[in-house]
């Protein structure tokens, strides 16, 4: 201890935050294994009973499971998000980037949420230039256009549409994700990807949200440099582009 001004010295608050960092990982740990398994027996159950035809479900009963359904689901994004900004600020999180098709990225994306933008009656169209190739790291890319997809339909009115898009412009290949949606001011879209200031948005049905994936997008394409820009106006959608750095087929 400092005689002089009562601080701790470095040593001792050096191995304070070093145990205050081995008490975040050990919670982390079990938020990754104690939680997350049995969350995702959970939903694979709920979703084994919503396919059991030979046993038909009564209505009632079919609501009842899509609720936990979705519940579970909002939950285990939540611990995966959580698991994942924490990875990413302690720096245990890289980047491998390869020659990848962009298109074959759009595709694997829109197969995760096809289900949903079904649901909602939005139709998805993909435009996606199939001779583009882009330097990234295959399922990190995924992972973003899989959530600009996701945010796409749960802020998209029913009946409304996305429009995914690839195209080349100089040295560098674009990945824009476009819908009809409610849209937002400008001063929210520039605090998209603000770690600070996130909170939860709920979508056109009610959809729910931790405000922090776009946070994460940002950290994720950050590790592969490549930008990523909102263009937004309330009442008349959005358009998020990823831009990515030119590769040549492998």
């Amino acid at each position: 201890m400092n005689k002089e001004n009562g601080v701790p010295g470095t040593t001792e608050a050096d191995s304070r935050l070093s145990e205050i960092a081995e008490f975040n990982n050990k919670i982390l740990s079990v938020i990754s294994h104690d939680l997350r398994s049995p969350l995702s027996s959970t939903i694979g159950l709920i979703r084994l009973l919503l396919r059991r035809d030979k046993e038909p479900l009564s209505e009632r009963q079919e609501n009842i499971l899509r609720v936990m359904e979705r519940s579970a689901v909002q939950q285990m994004s939540f611990i995966e998000n959580l698991v994942e900004i924490s990875r990413i600020e302690r720096g245990l999180l890289e980047a491998h980037p390869s020659p990848v098709p962009a298109a074959r990225i759009v595709r694997r994306a829109l197969e995760i949420v096809s289900a949903a933008a079904k649901e909602k009656g939005i139709g998805v169209s993909d435009e996606s230039d199939g001779g583009l190739w882009i330097e990234a790291d295959e399922e990190k890319a995924v992972h973003i256009v899989h959530h600009l997809l996701t945010n796409a339909v749960k802020f998209t009115n029913r009946g409304g549409w996305i429009k995914i898009q690839t195209k080349r412009e100089g040295d560098l290949v674009l990945i824009s994700v476009s819908d009809n949606g409610v849209g937002m001011d400008p001063a929210k879209t520039g605090k998209l990807f603000d770690l600070a200031s996130k909170c939860g948005t709920l979508g056109t049905d009610g959809e729910k949200g931790t405000g922090l994936g776009l946070a994460i997008c940002k950290k994720l394409a950050a590790l592969m440099a490549c930008g990523i820009c909102v263009e937004s106006t309330p009442g008349n959608g959005t358009t998020v582009t990823l831009s990515f750095k030119k590769a040549n087929q492998a």
